[in-house]
């Protein structure tokens, strides 16, 4: 397999953006990215720009004026500014994550490519290299919208923040309606890697809470488990037990403090009765912190599964955790569910447990300032040029993010995930087009191809 020693050392045109060439159809001859606008509509659009410009600066000057008369100057104005640079720092953090995860997603590659198990393994390489290639690229609209494709995996920083965002909304209402609520973490004895010690834990860990929680239901409801658990598991830093793996449970639920002394008590016997041994220290319940609003603190519930870097405990050093381990804690926890709501019911139907298997295109909000056109990622950050910029001029950065440009990994995006993505577009225009033609306005929700690479740079057997 050849890999990509240095960012510069592919060819020029591989890291030029394009803006994608829409068909010239009835339905979206007028959309944004056409490359021919209708006579009038421009200067419709010139002339409405024009006016949205000319209200904003009158609403700046009232603005202005009504605060110095207030003793306000500038309030409402620098909280505008500090909300534009607020999300500036999203962006570059956005770049950042994408930045230190791609190296490791290449080499999560390249485990499971070299693997014997050929069957069990291309499932596994094709699921990190849709993490590698997620969001590979951006098309920002001249409406503000950027546009991009996710991969939907648990074990991507990007898209895990989006699902963690989800469970908050989808679970916080039901949790802060409970009355006495409880922050409780179980756990049991640290479980060395290999030989699939750690599928088989989890699955006594299954059977002790399926074990448990069929017991408390048969109590009255000042005596039962009523909230929501989250598997966790770490690998241990402690010396004994140094790159031991080490699940454990988190759970947000209701109960007094003696039904809790009681709770763990009986974890800890039936992981007993199981052959595991448990400390008590290592058991955990404290009541669940509140915010002025009264709603539950779900910060240990919505973070990572695992971490993909782990601090070395001799030097300080953030460090990948090796690609064995981190392959056998996901092949560990398939089939297991992650978040197990007990007896509550969320605010959203649908489930997000299950890894994503093909790219979901999305659509956020843009950078502030940022210019309408197709932006790809270079190794260390988006760049691209804008739409009405000619083909010679100088491409930009989308976030600002300044990192070394010399990166490793720039491999393209392979044939089977490029084409699965431009079917998604294709299904997405046709069935904007048929809202259109029936009168209902509606936007693109993606551009339509993405931009084929230079078939004579192309690298066969790159991720």
């Amino acid at each position: 397999m050849t890999k990509v020693s240095n960012c510069h050392d592919l060819p020029k045109a591989n890291h030029k953006s394009q803006a994608p060439e829409p068909r010239q159809s009835k339905q979206n001859a007028a959309h944004p990215h056409a490359s021919k606008i209708p006579p009038g509509k421009a200067e419709h659009r010139e002339r409405k720009s024009q006016e949205q410009e000319t209200e904003l600066q009158k609403f700046k000057d009232d603005a202005a004026l009504y605060l110095k008369l207030t003793g306000q100057e500038n309030t409402i104005l620098d909280n505008i500014q500090i909300r534009r640079e607020n999300e500036r720092a999203k962006w570059r953090e956005n770049a950042r994550k994408k930045y230190i995860q791609a190296p490791f997603m290449y080499d999560m590659i390249d485990f499971f490519r070299n693997r014997v198990d050929v069957h069990t393994s291309w499932k596994w390489e094709q699921k990190f290299t849709r993490t590698y290639h997620c969001r590979d690229a951006y098309q920002i609209t001249p409406d503000g919208q950027a546009l991009t494709y996710r991969c939907e995996n648990r074990w991507c920083n990007s898209c895990s923040n989006m699902r963690a965002v989800r469970l908050r909304d989808r679970y916080q209402k039901p949790l802060s309606a409970l009355r006495e609520v409880w922050f409780v973490t179980l756990t049991g004895a640290a479980v060395k890697p290999g030989e699939d010690r750690l599928k088989e834990r989890l699955k006594i860990y299954k059977k002790v809470w399926s074990r448990l929680i069929g017991r408390y239901k048969k109590r009255g409801d000042e005596q039962r488990i009523r909230g929501l658990r989250k598997l966790e598991i770490e690998i241990s830093k402690n010396g004994k037990t140094f790159g031991y793996f080490h699940p454990h449970f988190h759970i947000i639920t209701q109960g007094t403090e003696d039904f809790m002394q009681e709770f763990i008590f009986d974890w800890m016997y039936e992981l007993g009765r199981n052959g595991i041994k448990a400390s008590v220290k290592a058991q955990k319940a404290v009541r669940a912190k509140r915010d002025s609003d009264g709603n539950i603190s779900m910060a240990e519930l919505t973070k990572y599964v695992t971490k993909s870097m782990v601090e070395d405990p001799q030097t300080g050093e953030l460090k990948h955790v090796s690609e064995e381990a981190f392959a056998e804690i996901w092949q560990s926890v398939q089939g297991i569910r992650l978040i197990h709501p007990i007896d509550i019911k969320g605010e959203a139907a649908q489930d997000e447990e299950e890894d994503g298997d093909s790219d979901h295109p999305t659509t956020t909000e843009a950078p502030p300032d940022a210019k309408s056109g197709h932006y790809k990622w270079n190794g260390s950050d988006w760049k691209g040029r804008p739409i009405d910029a000619p083909n010679d001029s100088e491409e930009i950065s989308l976030t600002g993010h300044d990192a070394p440009t010399t990166h490793k990994h720039c491999a393209e995006m392979p044939d089977w995930l490029r084409e699965q993505q431009n079917a998604v577009s294709r299904a997405i225009s046709k069935a904007a087009d048929r809202l259109k033609s029936k009168g209902i306005d509606v936007p693109l929700a993606v551009y339509e191809e993405l931009p084929e690479p230079d078939p004579d740079t192309k690298k066969e057997g790159e991720p």
